[in-house]
């Protein structure tokens, strides 16, 4: 069957701003794209037209449209309309644009269902009739100055609602506002269900706010009338179209007698082999595959905080995002996730670059510390801390962070553990609600016994304050500290040398009263028990616990954004060079691959070399450095070596005991077999090792 294609001369006849030239360059500009299939004039025409005569933005919109196109076979492939579930989908609902234009000069596109059981229902199947319906209206019937979308909702369930996939939605919302040749005047919804929010909480998160400023709701058919004349409606409406039953049975006419055309529009497909620069998959256009919209987790409005905040520019973003599909090293990251680097810092985008690297760097190469754990571990960390953002913000903008221990036992505490639970606080926080103007910390030191202490890990420590001060997307504005405990010099002495300067300026100790604090959180900002406004501490907590645990979809996905230091453009990073740890302690180096090393395995190790040794967990640093190119024996079967370095407790009598117990932690957790491993000891003097004098024991690096 031929293609029934319109005239081009008739475009050029009525467009005066439509220039044959500004058409062939765009059409030259196709045709040396080696990865776009080749358009033809028609094509060429509709584009420009719809670009209001631009040729970069629609040469913008052509790769779009067809990268688009290629990449979700759900939504644009599959178009024969003698098959199913295409054939059962167009007995569904009507798509129609109406005869009759607009006074302004734009066409209407007509919906409404027209069988209303939700069993029959496909959203899939309805996005692809409706590009279809509107493909085929274009080609041959041409531009118009407008399009005006209207939505009858009579008939329409909650069970259509449950079959609204969120990933389609966003994939054909994208489609429809960066890439489909047409100019969107409206989208005009009557006879609206009580359950309408529900919708637009489902469209809003993917909606421009160019395209919520075209939404409109109307009750009845004549709040529709003062947008859409009544004689350009169905006679069914009182206008002067066809009946819908009539439309309906047209269309699908009309859909199944061009169903070469739908055949040779599926064969404009894009060849991501071909393409200049770095291929293009679905997660690079939309986020989708394993990204953040693919998870329960209800993310801020990124239209309304481009709206609230005039200094955060969406060109900026755009910059960013342009940046980082240039970093073969580094994952993709969500709009979101940019607007939140980018307000952290100050709008600058130099110094955001360098964040975002770091970022992911630090939680790459720390799993300990920024891993998504298990629900049960995270159950018994939220029964041994409380960690909330309190509902108010200071009169500044700043968000309140309050912290404390709610079980006092120093043998429950865990400090790697309770680092991590603070940060998956904040990274929820951040997603679900949005950049703010800062961040105050207040930590109720009520509890904290110098049997905490003996447990904090300074290495994790050093890690998660690099981390905060480097990395992390908020700006720290405060640290404050209430029932500050007498041995608070011995804590400072050993964060101090991890601190710079201005995180230093930002500590704060209230010991006299509440009442020096209120200067810089007002009162009302503090939980109910504190003298506040806000609820109770109990209260907040149980809330926020149970966010956290309904929400660990988000963790694990933030599992996924990891670097890949072999893509990295120079040098590789470890956590030596960040850090300061390599050629400074020895390692647990083994020939079984780094991604079959329980990321666990160091914590394990440092509770072996603090019970074994009798010293404080504190004072153990344990890496596990897998993937070595090592022969043991002159064979390369799992083998590892390591180095256990301590000031006194080791002697010839004293080893056989500590390497018992790392042998069986090892072999256990790697694998390796007891006669393949060996552990060197290194009694060290005090001056030799340590931070500000404090002693580290170290199987590592």
């Amino acid at each position: 069957m031929a293609l029934n294609f319109l005239s081009v001369q008739n475009e050029y006849g009525k467009d005066k701003d439509l220039k044959e030239n500004d058409v062939k360059a765009l059409m030259d500009w196709v045709n040396m794209q080696p990865h776009l299939p080749q358009i033809n004039e028609l094509q060429a025409i509709l584009f420009l037209q719809s670009c209001y005569y631009s040729n970069e933005a629609a040469k913008t919109a052509i790769d779009t449209y067809f990268t688009v196109r290629t990449l979700c076979p759900d939504l644009f492939g599959g178009r024969n309309p003698l098959v199913s579930p295409l054939k059962e989908g167009l007995n569904v609902a009507l798509f129609s644009i109406l005869p009759k234009l607009t006074p302004e000069g734009y066409s209407v596109i007509f919906m409404k269902l027209m069988d209303s059981n939700p069993d029959h229902y496909n959203f899939a199947v309805q996005l692809k009739y409706f590009d279809m319906t509107c493909m085929m209206h274009l080609h041959q019937e041409g531009t118009s100055k407008g399009h005006l979308i209207v939505i009858d909702m009579k008939g329409v369930m909650f069970g259509h609602v449950t079959k609204l996939g969120p990933l389609n939605m966003k994939k054909f919302l994208y489609y429809l506002q960066e890439a489909m040749p047409l100019r969107l005047k409206g989208m005009h919804y009557f006879n609206i269900v009580p359950f309408m929010d529900k919708i637009l909480a489902l469209m809003r998160p993917f909606m421009k706010k160019e395209l919520m400023d075209m939404l409109y709701l109307h009750n009845t058919v004549e709040d529709l009338l003062k947008f859409v004349p009544r004689e350009c409606l169905p006679q069914d409406y009182g206008g002067e179209a066809e009946a819908t039953p009539i439309l309906h049975e047209k269309i699908k006419q009309k859909i199944t007698e061009n169903a070469a055309f739908f055949d040779w529009e599926e064969k404009q497909v894009v060849d991501e082999s071909k393409r200049p620069g770095k291929p293009k998959n679905v997660g690079d256009i939309f986020g989708v595959e394993g990204t953040f919209k693919n998870m329960s987790v209800q993310q801020f409005d990124v239209e309304e905080q481009y709206e609230k905040d005039k200094n955060l520019k969406r060109e900026d973003v755009k910059v960013l995002v342009e940046w980082l599909s240039k970093q073969p090293h580094l994952p993709k990251a969500t709009e979101a996730q940019l607007m939140l680097f980018l307000k952290s810092c100050y709008y600058r985008l130099e110094p955001t670059k360098s964040a975002i690297d770091n970022f992911f760097t630090v939680r790459t190469l720390c799993p300990e510390i920024f891993g998504c754990p298990s629900t049960e571990s995270l159950k018994q960390e939220l029964s041994v801390g409380s960690i909330n953002v309190l509902p108010k913000k200071t009169p500044e903008g700043y968000c309140v962070v309050f912290m404390k221990l709610i079980d006092f036992n120093p043998d429950n505490y865990r400090c790697v553990n309770q680092i991590n639970l603070l940060d998956l606080h904040m990274m929820l926080h951040l997603h679900q609600n949005g950049p703010c103007n800062g961040v105050l910390t207040v930590a109720d030191m009520k509890g904290l016994a110098f049997g905490h202490v003996t447990r904090f890990n300074l290495v994790a420590i050093k890690k998660h304050l690099y981390y905060v001060q480097e990395a992390t997307p908020v700006r720290i504005k405060g640290l404050h500290y209430i029932n500050v405990v007498p041995f608070i010099d011995k804590l400072l002495a050993m964060v101090k040398p991890f601190m710079k300067k201005e995180l230093m300026d930002m500590l704060n100790f209230h010991t006299d009263s509440m009442e020096t604090l209120y200067k810089y959180v007002p009162k009302e900002c503090l939980p109910e028990d504190y003298g506040g406004d806000a609820p109770p501490l109990a209260t907040l907590h149980a809330q926020n616990a149970k966010n956290l645990l309904e929400n660990v979809d988000l963790f694990k996905w933030m599992d996924t954004q990891k670097v890949d230091e072999r893509r990295r453009p120079d040098k590789p990073k470890n956590a030596g060079e960040i850090f300061g740890v390599d050629g400074t302690f020895k390692k647990l180096e083994t020939n079984v691959p780094q991604d079959k090393i329980p990321p666990n395995l160091p914590q394990k190790l440092c509770e072996v070399v603090s019970k074994s040794l009798g010293k404080p967990i504190g004072y153990c640093v344990a890496t596990v450095i897998g993937g070595v190119n090592m022969s043991f024996g002159g064979t390369d079967a799992p083998a590892a070596q390591a180095t256990l370095m301590s000031i006194g407790a080791l002697g010839v009598d004293q080893n056989k005991k500590h390497s018992k117990a790392l042998y069986e932690v090892v072999s256990k957790e790697l694998g390796v077999p007891r006669d393949r491993m060996y552990i060197h000891f290194i009694n060290a003097a005090s001056s030799d090792v340590g931070f500000n004098g404090s002693t580290f024991h170290d199987i590592l690096g």
